[in-house]
């Protein structure tokens, strides 16, 4: 998918995985953690993933803008701070137009 007609957010793409991600951070609403995205898309997806490919794909959404750093959870595990992520207005544009193009592209096939 294409976001916006010209500079640098034009070229922009998403696949996939990409929007499954974006739609997982955007309902931790205030932050949440690589583990927890990946739980959350094991969960309704019904499918293992690996936790590198997701960390991978969340490093890349964010040097694209369509996600930030907000912050670090607290290591009450005894582990080192997690890296939380939130979704940028970028990153909820691009997934209201994915929508929109799937919902369309849904319609043409059903006319």
């Amino acid at each position: 998918m294409k976001l916006f007609g010209s500079d640098k957010a034009s070229k922009i793409s998403l696949d996939g995985r990409d929007i499954a991600i974006l739609e997982a951070v955007k309902r931790g609403r205030s932050g949440i953690c690589t583990a927890d995205i990946l739980a959350m898309i094991e969960k309704e997806t019904g499918k293992e993933i690996r936790l590198a490919t997701v960390y991978n794909t969340v490093l890349d959404l964010e040097k694209k803008g369509l996600i930030k750093t907000s912050g670090s959870s607290s290591a009450d595990n005894g582990g080192r701070p997690r890296r939380l992520f939130s979704i940028t207005s970028t990153g909820n544009l691009a997934l209201t137009l994915g929508e929109e193009i799937a919902n369309s592209q849904l319609e043409a096939a059903h006319a």
